[in-house]
């Protein structure tokens, strides 16, 4: 994977992750207790096998994956994948411009339901990867355990194309040259594959997020995009021909972009929400994510350090920002009478809130070789993150397309409430949003 290289997220933002990753797991284990119910009449078939190759680029590097897919009719499928990448990369909370990663992984891709030619999956992973960081002290080397869990939506789009939604939350933990937390973040996608013959497909896939780790001086944003190719060695099973995995909940996925008016400035970032959908598709439980990216929003804040400290010869900062919101969501729902395609969410979600302010640029490079976090706990006084109880409400008008009811393109206004959160620099990082997204229902 790639990632851009600008550290330091706030510290605090490793808390609203971890319950970004406890939240997700919850509404995958949910969704996927669902039963399965096999059709009369399906004629049973051999697993399907495939070779992947995949290469992109994010904002500072290149990534590859060769990998190996079996498929069950089911739609369980197991894949051994190998990866690499080459760019800026972060080893010991120091980043190096030249670094080579190498690791592989096992995904285990699991039926939550499926209707037709529609299906959602849980896809989680297990693996390892190294890092040669070059140009550092002693070019360290770094050991490091990867797991990832997320849903996709998918939609075959006539005979030839396949179109898919998916959310995700990456977990990493370095066990050399030190055990440290690498890599906790939170992305969405969207991606195609179109099948050029019955063994032969191609794909394209885009990714963005957040991303933080190493106490806040590791990576900061994921934005990627990948092309690939696959190779079966039978024919592709046709569309819809696959064994029904009936859900008894409705489930949902949606992916949207927001501006964000927190903190008494503009900014924007991406956001996710998941889950269930009960009482006859009129109560959704689930997650929401926010990531606010300090990579993606140039706004800097002026502040001057405690105490009359300096560092590099200065006394007075421009600061950059990011963090983010999770909560739990309870949204009630319900269907215009005189518009049955217009639908209307009342999202509420109460979490916990997490941003922080941090040296950008430059003044990253420490002049006596220490972590930027050590300096910046110093020149702010602590102060410069702060986590708080998060409560967000709002409304969504969602529009059921015509020719694919199962989607729902929308616009949202919501008003956020971070409880508790102090720094030095701010008091407040409450404000209002509005978005724009895409909703998947099965």
């Amino acid at each position: 994977m790639t990632l851009t290289n600008i550290p330091r997220p706030p510290r605090s933002s490793r808390k609203h992750c971890s319950l970004t990753l406890a939240a997700t797991v919850c509404v995958a284990l949910l969704c996927s207790s669902a039963p399965a119910r096999a059709e009369e009449g399906d004629t049973p078939r051999a697993p399907n096998v495939e070779l992947r190759a995949q290469a992109g680029a994010g904002a500072f590097g290149g990534h590859s994956l060769a990998g190996l897919r079996v498929a069950w009719p089911s739609r369980t499928a197991l894949s051994l994948n190998a990866t690499g990448a080459y760019g800026t990369w972060f080893v010991g909370g120091k980043e190096s411009d030249k670094a080579t990663t190498a690791g592989g992984h096992l995904l285990l891709e699991i039926p939550l339901a499926t209707d037709g030619r529609r299906h959602f999956s849980l896809r989680t992973s297990l693996g390892a990867r190294s890092t040669l960081a070059a140009g550092l002290p002693s070019d360290p080397r770094s050991a490091v355990i990867t797991s990832e869990v997320g849903l996709r939506a998918t939609a075959e789009a006539g005979d030839r194309a396949e179109v898919y939604m998916g959310v995700g939350v990456p977990v990493a933990l370095a066990v050399a040259p030190a055990v440290e937390l690498e890599e906790l973040g939170q992305w969405i996608e969207l991606g195609t594959d179109l099948w050029v013959s019955r063994r032969v497909a191609l794909s394209a896939s885009a990714r963005a997020g957040g991303n933080f780790g190493y106490d806040g001086d590791g990576p900061k944003t994921i934005v990627q995009g990948t092309l690939g190719v696959r190779v079966a060695f039978d024919d592709r099973p046709a569309p819809g021909a696959v064994n029904d995995r009936k859900s008894s909940v409705g489930l949902f996925v949606a992916s949207e972009w927001r501006a964000l008016g927190l903190a008494s400035h503009l900014s924007h970032g991406p956001a996710f929400s998941a889950g269930v959908s009960l009482l006859g598709r009129h109560l959704k439980i689930g997650l929401v994510a926010v990531t606010r990216p300090g990579a993606l929003n140039g706004e800097t804040f002026p502040t001057d350090a405690v105490a009359g400290k300096t560092y590099r010869g200065k006394q007075r900062f421009d600061l950059r920002s990011d963090g983010g919101f999770v909560g739990l969501l309870v949204a009630p729902s319900f269907d215009l009478p005189f518009a049955p395609a217009v639908s209307i969410d009342l999202p509420f979600a109460v979490g916990q809130g997490a941003y922080g302010f941090y040296l950008p640029a430059k003044d990253r490079v420490t002049p006596d070789g220490r972590r930027v976090s050590e300096w910046e706990n110093e020149l702010f006084g602590g102060k410069d993150s702060s986590p708080a109880i998060g409560v967000e409400a709002g409304l969504k008008v969602g529009v059921k397309l015509p020719f694919a009811p199962f989607l729902s393109p929308y616009g949202a206004l919501r008003y956020t409430w971070s409880i508790g959160f102090d720094t030095l620099v701010r008091q407040s990082y409450d404000g209002p949003s509005a978005a724009l997204g895409l909703e998947a229902q099965l």
